[in-house]
């Protein structure tokens, strides 16, 4: 018996007439009759009891009902769950982002968009630097990398997307002697004798900015670098040299450690999804167009 069969049978079991049936089908009742006597014949089982008054089900044809009903919602979800796949809203979508940054307004989109498609999941993972969320999309580990100040021409098949703004502030120690100035008071001048603490990464743009910034501001930073941006936060609030973070950051919540908006320099900073080009899978595709349409 196959599904046009089924739809039938199902259509008469329902309403139980003819006229009807045959109406919801767009077929004549003749058609539907042969159709009926066919299944029958298919089964070897008598299924309807017919007379000039009514048509009622066999309790043969009762126990056939029940089960077909069950068989064609789960056919039918499995052709809508198939079409979904088809445009993209089903499925995980991988999403890393460098660790201790905080997801701020994405956040917002992810729970939106999982809302409207509820197929999908969003499965986030924390990645260790801008170096190592490149890898891991080479690698075809995540569909989507978030983060900011990484240098895209290292991977020519990265396409990126700015998602929004968040501002820059001078990171330093709770005990470090401008901790307590006053908000927007401090310039970047402030910090000429400091010792600026960057994490050692070729992929990432903090350290070229960290120079430029200062070379306007006219004089040449000491510098050390460190393996990471979580050793960068630990030297930091070990008093042992200040640093740049966006306010983005998870370390915002680290009562050891102070931020303060500077009033000389670039107050703005763009946080960046980057994902490979190649990557044509439907679900990352929607994702996608619903970012840009978002951040319009």
């Amino acid at each position: 018996m196959d599904f046009v069969k089924i739809k039938y049978f199902l259509a008469l079991a329902e309403h139980l007439n003819y006229t009807k049936a045959a109406n919801q089908l767009f077929i004549s009742q003749s058609m539907l009759s042969r159709h009926i006597k066919a299944i029958e014949n298919e089964v070897d089982t008598v299924l309807f009891n017919r007379n000039t008054r009514e048509v009622t089900l066999t309790p043969a044809g009762k126990i056939l009902a029940d089960g077909l009903k069950n068989l064609n919602f789960e056919y039918s979800s499995l052709l809508e769950q198939a079409k979904t796949a088809k445009i993209g809203y089903t499925g995980d979508i991988r999403v890393g982002v460098v660790i201790a940054f905080a997801l701020w307004k994405f956040s917002e989109l992810i729970i939106q968009y999982e809302a409207e498609h509820p197929n999908v999941q969003i499965v986030m993972s924390t990645i260790e630097s801008p170096g190592g969320l490149f890898g891991e999309l080479v690698r075809k580990k995540i569909d989507f990398g978030l983060g900011m100040r990484i240098k895209t021409s290292y991977y020519p098949n990265l396409d990126s997307l700015n998602l929004f703004t968040n501002k820059l502030c001078a990171v330093m120690s709770i005990r470090h002697p401008l901790a307590s100035a006053p908000e927007n008071s401090l310039s970047i001048k402030d910090f000429e004798n400091e010792t600026f603490i960057t994490p050692a990464d070729d992929t990432s743009t903090a350290y070229r900015e960290l120079l430029d910034r200062c070379s306007r501001a006219g004089f040449v930073p000491q510098v050390v670098t460190v393996d990471g941006i979580m050793s960068t936060a630990l030297w930091v609030e070990l008093n042992r040299g200040v640093t740049f973070l966006h306010e983005a950051s998870s370390f915002r919540g680290n009562p050891n450690l102070v931020f303060h908006y500077l009033h000389d320099i670039e107050q703005k900073g763009r946080m960046t999804l980057y994902w490979d080009v190649n990557n044509r899978e439907p679900r990352c595709l929607a994702f996608l167009d619903y970012l840009r349409k978002c951040t319009e």
